[in-house]
């Protein structure tokens, strides 16, 4: 359109409407986001010709649509007014609305356009998001200290003393309100607390509450239960603890201190410190060690004006890369010089002097008697100034540990330390709470339960239940005051921070996770039981749990090969060169016999072990040898064709190549995650018998026993596996990775072969040594999200109609909290 004058602001929204025969204009804004209470103030601008309008309600968009005055649960009437009330709304619901115009007769009808609107699922209390920097006290646009009343007040545009409290509300200079850091919205409350009991408020009134807490009084008194609501809500953020420490042990002093620099016009450091009147005096200490967090960290001697960033001070430091500084900031504020010598680092005595005309001079020595100065400049600082020890990392949030000793000032030791950060934002750890106080005054205090809640640095929902404010008559129907705090009502002597609140509201009972009583059949933990959960029940049907025998091939090698365990994997015998194959002779007492293999080459093979183990996650094998040499590399078990590669058996080794050890022995297994070998402790190699064992479970360590005892010293060990074993072949029974040609095998005896796939206990790998019957069980319990019903045995539990009823049973059923 086209106009040869210049519309007023209201005739450019009036052409921008559309058809002006209909109605336009809604209230709640179309796709608007409202409370259930907002949601129920419906208005509309009535079009041109309007005398009458139709009103349509419902949660569904097309029958909206599509509805005529005869559809019953979408039409609501036809009224005069251009407002409407639908009723109570539901929390977290979609809403569709649609107005018709009516003109007078009744028979010429404009139908409108269908509007849409949500409801929170909440109550807004409070979002921060209607205050500015106004001086109107308590208009919309206002600053928020005149609505959240601190412990400061306000001095424009009249002066108003606080609350008696240390908090201070709000930004200055302006913008009041914090914009940067907010959870919701475009801005959030920040919040400062002094829990020290000093200072005074804007009217020049002493602050004497050793907390501090900032209260909103609400227009009238609200009930908090209403809507069906049960919980509070509050999103905070704080600031980290401080980053410093110091610990005093005899004349050694150990100062932690974190910090981007003590340089510039600002510093960041920890210092450990004491307050003087005195202007002339010698300070000595020695530093004997720091972490080298950047080539700069700086630890060191300072005198300081102030405890503000930006004082005055005198500093001589320790760096571990560039040398001894000598650094001065003359005047609060200004950049910083440094005089450094390099080449020099911990250990090494410092020393700085500040004369009568306040001259500081900093000097070093290597032995503490003989002293070179780096510089000398004056400083110029009132009393109490501070002397101390000050140290900085240099990598802001990475802490740097310097150790000092023999700190004296003339000659004497300096005691009564204190220590702060400098220039680092950080907040000393208080309680955190709200209270509510009702028509009649009563007050009640809920404490979040985290101790160091101020401390978390990401924004965090805090969720209260309205019940813990119920005690002692509280009427949570009338409540008319609103207030947060940090510190303890009445405690002693607190510390100070900073925090931020935003985005306060009141809950109906709602799904939290780990909050309320979990519903034993909501396998997908959302809340509800429902389908979803139903897929799952069905893809554990017929689960089941047992008990199964561990042991997959036991060889007793009494005059045979064969495989005791029941599985039938009997090995076969293997001749080297010479045509010569392993023989039985005598074992052990109390062992029968063993094989006996002459270390040219033969040996025995079980073809089918390896195959069954391939995709267990557990595995332990068991064997008595005796070897007819020592300082060797043969070896007596290897689960594939021996290669040279230790990473599926079981052999001597002579040098330990990895760790360097002696007459070792070596085993190494093999998981989808990789491999991992152990070379034992040095000099176990022996012509005796002796009893060999590994156990390996994915997630844990590979472990080698010898005679019943673990190796708790190997001499080198590779990183945990996880996973299931994955490459086992064939049992090579008398030969190890390194017996990888014909005419090389074991050479000495075996016996008592066992390989199971379960990692057994020192208990059961002790039984079976001392000759037990070998017959492990293992147990293997039903696994399974679908096992509901808890009334079966071991033995007997199975996913089956009964885990079933128990789902049917909680059907549709929700975990709400709270739960009253």
């Amino acid at each position: 359109r086209i106009y040869n004058k210049a519309l007023t602001q209201q005739q450019v929204k009036d052409i921008m409407r559309g058809d002006p025969k209909l109605a336009w204009n809604p209230k709640p804004a179309n796709r608007a986001n409202v409370d259930v209470e907002a949601g129920r103030a419906i208005s509309w601008s009535p079009g041109d010709t309007a005398a009458m309008h139709d009103v349509y309600f419902s949660t569904n968009k097309a029958a909206v649509d599509a509805a005529t005055t005869s559809t019953a649960g979408v039409y609501v009437g036809r009224q005069g007014p251009n407002t409407f009330d639908p009723g109570a709304l539901v929390f977290g619901a979609t809403y569709y609305w649609r107005i018709d115009e009516v003109e007078a007769g009744g028979t010429v009808i404009h139908k409108g356009y269908t509007w849409t609107f949500t409801t929170f699922s909440y109550l807004n209390l409070e979002d921060f998001e209607s205050y500015g920097d106004s001086l109107a006290v308590g208009a919309p646009g206002s600053r928020m200290w005149y609505t959240w009343r601190d412990g400061y007040g306000w001095t424009d545009p009249t002066t108003v003393g606080g609350n008696g409290t240390g908090s201070m509300v709000g930004n200055w200079p302006p913008p009041v309100a914090e914009l940067a850091v907010v959870h919701g919205g475009k801005q959030s409350m920040p919040f400062w607390y002094d829990n020290s009991g000093t200072g005074s408020d804007a009217a020049g009134n002493p602050i004497t509450a050793k907390y501090s807490e900032t209260e909103r009084t609400l227009a009238s008194p609200q009930n908090f239960t209403r809507n069906g609501v049960r919980a509070m809500s509050l999103w905070f953020q704080g600031v980290a603890p401080m980053q410093g420490g110091m610990a005093v042990n005899g004349n050694q002093i150990t100062v932690t201190g974190a910090g981007a620099d003590i340089w510039g016009t600002s510093d960041q450091f920890h210092f450990a410190y004491k307050s003087t009147m005195q202007t002339q005096f010698t300070l000595v200490v020695r530093v004997e060690s720091l972490q080298n967090t950047n080539g700069w960290a700086k630890v060191g001697i300072m005198i300081r004006d102030t405890l503000a960033a930006d004082s005055a001070n005198g500093f001589v430091a320790v760096t571990p890369a560039n040398g001894i500084t000598a650094q001065i900031r003359p005047t609060a504020g200004v950049a910083s010089t440094n005089v450094a010598v390099a080449g020099l680092t911990a250990p090494h005595w410092i020393r700085l002097v500040r004369n009568a005309l306040g001259d500081v001079t900093a000097s070093y020595s290597a032995d503490g008697s003989t002293w070179t100065a780096i510089a000398t400049d004056n400083l110029g600082v009132t009393t109490p100034l501070y002397i101390g020890l000050a140290v900085t990392s240099h990598v802001a949030g990475t802490p740097c540990t310097a150790v000092f000793s023999s700190f004296t000032m003339d000659g004497s030791a300096v005691t009564g330390l204190t220590s702060q950060d400098i220039g680092i934002v950080s907040n000393d750890p208080e309680p955190l709470y709200v209270a509510l106080t009702d028509s009649l005054g009563n007050k009640r205090y809920v404490t979040h339960p985290e101790a160091g809640a101020v401390n978390r640095t990401a924004w965090t929902q805090w969720n209260i239940d309205l019940a813990d404010f119920m005690t002692g008559g509280f009427n949570i129907n009338s409540v008319s005051k609103v207030a947060i705090g940090v510190g303890t009502p009445g405690g002693p002597v607190g510390g100070s921070g900073k925090m931020y609140f935003d985005d306060i509201a009141l809950y109906p009972p709602r799904y939290i996770p780990n909050m309320g009583t979990p519903l034993s059949a909501d396998l997908t933990r959302n809340g509800v039981v429902d389908l979803a959960d139903a897929k799952l029940l069905v893809d554990d049907w017929l689960k089941q749990d047992f008990t199964a025998p561990a042991l997959l091939a036991w060889y007793k090698l009494d005059g045979n090969a064969l495989d005791s365990s029941g599985n039938n994997l009997h090995a076969d015998p293997c001749s080297d060169p010479g045509a010569r194959f392993p023989t039985y002779v005598a074992s052990k007492a109390g062992l029968g016999q063993a094989v006996d293999v002459n270390g040219g080459g033969d040996y025995l093979i079980a073809r089918n072990v390896g195959s069954r183990l391939n995709g267990s996650d557990a595995l332990t094998v068991a064997v008595w040898i005796k070897s007819d040499i020592t300082n060797t590399d043969k070896g007596f078990i290897d689960f594939q064709t021996p290669n040279g590669n230790d990473s599926r058996d079981m052999r001597y080794d002579v040098d330990g190549g990895s760790g360097g050890g002696t007459n070792v022995i070596k085993v190494g297994i093999t998981a989808t995650d990789g491999e991992q070998k152990i070379e034992s402790s040095s000099g176990v190699q022996k012509t005796d018998w002796q009893h060999v064992a590994i156990t390996w479970a994915s997630g844990t360590n590979l472990t080698l026993y010898l005679d019943g005892v673990p190796d708790n010293t190997p001499t080198y060990r590779e990183p945990i596996r996880y996973g299931t074993l994955t490459g086992y072949g064939p049992l090579h029974i008398g030969k190890g990775a390194k017996d990888n040609a014909a005419n090389l095998s074991w050479a000495g005896l075996i016996d008592e072969v066992r390989v199971y796939d379960k990692a057994l206990s020192q208990a059961e790998l002790q039984s079976i040594m001392a000759g037990g019957a070998g017959t492990v069980s293992d147990y293997h319990p039903l696994n399974a999200r679908g096992e509901l019903y808890s009334g079966e045995s071991q033995n007997s539990r199975v996913v089956n109609f009964k885990d079933l009823a128990v789902m049917l049973g909680q059907w549709m059923q929700r975990q709400l909290w709270p739960e009253w």
